[in-house]
């Protein structure tokens, strides 16, 4: 079984935007919604995890529930660094 891993929880402040940068909408659709369709049609991936900016969680979810992202296993919270992120989102898989 083969999961993608999203690493999803930068805040974006050296952009200086209010929106962190994965959450900017291009043509009505925030950025990470087009990666996580990508990997939702790739016969590679079974299945997907988004560790996420802690405050859009539901807002992840919910999204990725309307555009029919069937292979989202669950979306958590990610680290202050980009390395603790991609830390819990491996210890999160440890076991499954």
């Amino acid at each position: 079984m083969a999961t993608a891993i999203i690493i999803a929880a930068g805040s974006g402040k050296r952009m200086g935007l209010k929106t962190p940068k994965q959450f900017i909408k291009i043509e009505g659709k925030p950025v990470l919604m087009y990666t996580l369709e990508e990997y939702e049609k790739h016969p590679g991936i079974d299945s997907i995890l988004v560790v996420c900016l802690t405050g859009y969680l539901d807002y992840v979810r919910d999204y990725s529930k309307r555009l029919g992202i069937t292979k989202l296993l669950s979306v958590i919270d990610g680290g202050l660094t980009g390395q603790e992120s991609i830390y819990a989102g491996v210890k999160y898989l440890e076991g499954k």
